[in-house]
């Protein structure tokens, strides 16, 4: 092996350790945001959150957010259309849920 090449092994094959420690900020920024959404959306389907909580619809728009971060670097319309309409609907959620507090 060469010594400026570090190989991390991932199952079968070899990822390069250069590609994780070489990866933009704003790649494991987006990457945070990602996790956000799937997290919620786990414990949404486990059953250990509500979606009318506050929290839900913070931390969507948040990683929705931290994605668009992202996309802003490393451009794809499809992917700004989709975590732009996230966004929205996750701010709709948090004005709904001012909105029921106070009725």
């Amino acid at each position: 092996m060469e010594a400026s090449r570090v190989l991390l092994v991932v199952g079968d094959g070899e990822l390069p350790m250069n590609v994780i420690l070489n990866t933009p900020w704003y790649d494991w920024l987006g990457t945070l945001g990602v996790a956000m959404i799937l997290f919620c959306y786990f414990l949404i389907q486990i059953g250990r959150i509500d979606s009318e909580r506050l929290a839900f619809s913070v931390v969507n728009g948040a990683g929705a957010s931290l994605i668009l971060v992202s996309l802003y670097y490393e451009f794809n319309f499809a992917s700004v259309l989709i975590e732009g309409f996230w966004v929205v609907i996750s701010l709709i959620g948090v004005v709904r849920y001012f909105y029921r507090r106070h009725q």
